[in-house]
């Protein structure tokens, strides 16, 4: 890790410390941070809001633990109602990731943190077990609607981690024979992938095998050799039974 992915706060709040003047040539919201820490009037909205969740230490690990763990803007919109523009700012400001030059950075970093057991546990989750998880317990209201293919994915990838815990254990051992099931589970919901798949294939050119032998089977009257008369009167006309 090259430098605390907070560097860019770090050195305005130098600056201030020290009594220096901003260079103004700086970024517009580096020198917005500067006046915000000077408890002057910050120029910019999102660079207040940034601030104040940074500044609040269970925000400021609750969003650093979801950037570590990949988490999209638009997942922790949803989730928490925090916009685009602000979590950019943040990003910039207190969570630059470019300091990592690997996973192996993250976790050392993440291991390194002096935080309470309640908040690295944020990180734990984010990280182990994927940002969405720690934003479905934040979340205000209802649960978005459950993707069955994503969960189908999201099920064969766990079966089939639980699935390699038997290697290098003996075949009659109890975690292989464990794992075993998680194979065959792994198996069976990797079958209803394709499965879902395929019948979305079948789906589509079934449609499509219909649009294109789609025909008028309308024909006039007249085309199907009936009296006009006939119809609006109910009486025959000689020669037509």
């Amino acid at each position: 890790m090259r430098a605390p992915p907070d560097h860019r706060a770090r050195k305005i709040v130098e600056l201030v410390k020290a009594g220096e003047p901003v260079d103004v040539s700086l970024d517009p919201r580096e020198v917005a941070l500067f006046y915000r820490v000077k408890s002057q009037p910050c120029p910019l909205p999102d660079v207040e809001d940034a601030y104040d969740l940074y500044t609040t230490n269970q925000h400021r690990h609750l969003l650093d633990a979801l950037f570590l763990g990949q988490a999209t803007d638009a997942q922790i919109f949803e989730s928490l109602q925090i916009s685009s523009l602000v979590l950019s700012t943040y990003r910039y400001l207190f969570c630059d990731k470019t300091v990592f030059r690997h996973a192996l950075d993250v976790h050392s970093y993440v291991q390194a943190l002096t935080c309470h057991k309640d908040l690295a546990m944020y990180y734990s989750v984010a990280i182990k077990q994927g940002p969405m998880v720690l934003l479905s317990d934040l979340r205000l209201g209802e649960r978005p609607p459950i993707d069955p293919k994503a969960t189908l994915r999201s099920l064969t990838s766990d079966f089939f981690t639980r699935f390699q815990a038997h290697r290098g254990q003996a075949l009659t051992s109890r975690v292989a024979q464990e794992a075993f099931k998680w194979g065959r589970a792994a198996a069976d919901t990797s079958v209803l992938l394709i499965q879902h798949d395929s019948n979305k294939a079948e789906a589509a050119l079934e449609d499509l095998k219909l649009a294109l032998a789609s025909v008028d089977h309308t024909a006039t009257p007249e085309e199907a050799g009936l009296d006009t008369r006939t119809i609006l009167t109910g009486t025959s006309t000689p020669g037509v039974e």
